[in-house]
């Protein structure tokens, strides 16, 4: 039999998100986190993907971490 499906979840608050991406845009020079980006990344995020994540945590397959410590944590 195959094991239990979990989905990984990393949890960021919306603002940190945003500051990441606008911190990553400014040291990196990346066209792709510009402003107009960030904005339709999390308006896509929160019409396609939220959705999932609420219905497998109501199911109990998710498995939140939480992603707001930096890489080093």
């Amino acid at each position: 039999s195959l094991p239990p499906t979990w989905v990984l979840y990393f949890s960021l608050p919306t603002d940190v998100f945003l500051k990441r991406l606008e911190s990553r845009e400014l040291i990196e020079g990346r066209a792709d986190d510009s402003e107009e980006i960030r904005k339709k990344r999390l308006d896509v995020y929160l019409s396609q993907t939220q959705p999932l994540v609420e219905f497998y945590r109501e199911r109990g397959k998710l498995l939140e971490i939480d992603a707001t410590p930096s890489i080093e944590k």
